[in-house]
């Protein structure tokens, strides 16, 4: 298994176990204190993390610059954005629908990462990618004979969007640093970008809305929680992306709906219908086409 395929796989593990403890924080705390939490939570945990790579390993650290700062600073901007809308994804009736276009970003990943970095898919890879999409569309019990077009799937495609474009950033910030292991340059750039999250949604929470501001310490237990799956899902996606093109990376992390499905199959009972082991089918075609 090659580097970058293991730490996008890790990175849609966590990133499924921070989406669940997120889903949940809305029975306490309003859609932007949810999206907030994952970012304050996770901050000092990276900056630990960083702080005992430099001083108790004497790891190389290289120095930022201003192409870094740009792309670090746009990523962050999407993905505030983008969990934003994925928070409120999670209330709406359209969840289904809205939920597979926001699915379809390793394939809006790809225009983008042309656009942005000049990266180019191939052929085989971008089949391998829809090949993803449709397993995920069968898995998602999207209607596709009704109510496709509708708020819900707006919202799913901007969120995607968004995704999309933090991702594609985040690859350019890794790459424009001038030196380091891609570890190193995927810790340093999710501690710039944490850095600048908590700033930027912390004061505009705290000037515009002070009682979520203020919320979001009162859920520490499950706070943490949020944190530290969404700090490790980051860093797998950093450093995945620091090592392969983004839209592969993200046709790859596709894999976190078969371990969602997966667990509910294995520890709830939960029966699986034809539909649903086709998409699954199709889902894991698509990952070993990738990867092989």
């Amino acid at each position: 298994m090659e580097t970058w395929v293991f730490f996008a796989i890790s990175a849609a593990f966590f990133q499924n176990i921070r989406s669940v403890v997120q889903k949940n924080l809305l029975s306490e705390l309003d859609i932007f204190a949810s999206s907030f939490v994952r970012f304050f939570y996770a901050l000092p945990l990276c900056l630990a993390i960083s702080f005992l790579l430099k001083e108790g390993f004497d790891t190389h650290v290289p120095k930022a610059n201003e192409k870094f700062l740009i792309f670090a600073v746009l990523g962050g901007s999407a993905q505030i954005l983008a969990t934003i809308l994925l928070i409120y994804l999670f209330t709406l009736k359209k969840f289904a629908v809205g939920g597979a276009f926001k699915k379809t970003e390793a394939l809006i990943s790809v225009g983008i990462g042309f656009l942005i970095l000049q990266e180019k898919v191939s052929l085989f890879g971008l089949v391998a990618i829809l090949t993803g999409i449709i397993g995920l569309i069968m898995i998602s019990k999207t209607k596709l004979n009704e109510g496709l077009f509708n708020w819900g799937s707006f919202v799913g495609l901007l969120c995607g969007l968004m995704f999309s474009f933090s991702a594609v950033f985040y690859r350019g910030a890794t790459l424009a640093l001038d030196s380091g292991e891609f570890y190193i340059r995927a810790i340093l750039t999710l501690n710039y970008v944490l850095l600048y999250q908590t700033l930027i949604f912390g004061v505009i929470l705290f000037l515009f809305s002070r009682t979520s501001f203020i919320s979001v310490f009162s859920c520490w237990r499950t706070g943490w929680v949020a944190g530290l799956s969404g700090m490790l899902a980051s860093f797998g996606w950093f450093s995945a992306m620091n090592l392969a093109h983004v839209s592969y990376v993200k046709a790859v992390g596709q894999i976190e709906l078969l371990f969602a499905i997966g667990a509910g199959f294995f520890l709830f009972k939960e029966k699986l219908s034809s539909r649903e082991i086709l998409g699954i089918f199709f889902i894991s075609l698509s990952i070993v086409l990738l990867i092989f």
